[in-house]
């Protein structure tokens, strides 16, 4: 039910079919640590299953050099460590992230924002092809309080019953 998901999970399966290097941007509370690790941990199974070797990292944010959320500064240390990233996944951040998004896609990266929290009020999201979170306006997901943990589990849940589904519960064990 949630906005994007089909978009998400087809995105997600394209990527690790072409071996694309993927970098999960987190946040640096307990949901953010979480998500990071569940969607982390998701993608590499995911990669693992269908006989892909992807490389897939992380970041965390310093919670005092770095700040909340993706910004410019924190795009030029991903590349700066990562520098073929393709494809950036946020989880539990990016919903306002308006000037990191345009900075990432001016220099090459694709940014999927994974989120929970609240867009801004007039409805405005980040350019952006894919954004799954339950708060946005558009969105019809019928509880808005999940956090962005539960987002990246419902997403790998229908990733897993659309392409692995005889192995859907190892995709359930990551609650």
């Amino acid at each position: 039910d949630l906005h994007d998901m089909d978009r998400a999970v087809e995105r997600i399966r394209t990527a690790i079919e072409n071996y694309e290097q993927i970098l999960i941007y987190g946040d640096y509370d307990a949901d953010g640590v979480f998500s990071t690790s569940t969607l982390i941990r998701s993608l590499r199974l995911a990669a693992k299953l269908l006989g892909k070797k992807s490389k897939i990292t992380y970041q965390i944010p310093h919670r005092f050099d770095d700040g909340y959320g993706l910004s410019k500064k924190v795009i030029d240390k991903v590349i700066a460590r990562n520098p073929k990233v393709e494809t950036i996944i946020t989880c539990d951040n990016g919903i306002v992230a308006f000037e990191a998004v345009q900075y990432a896609k001016m220099k090459g990266i694709e940014v999927i924002i994974t989120d929970h929290h609240k867009a801004k009020e007039d409805g405005s999201l980040p350019e952006t092809d894919i954004i799954v979170n339950p708060n946005r306006i558009d969105d019809q997901y019928p509880f808005k309080g999940i956090s962005g943990s539960v987002v990246v589990f419902k997403l790998f849940l229908e990733f897993a019953k659309r392409y692995l589904p005889e192995n859907y519960d190892d995709f359930k064990a990551f609650v």
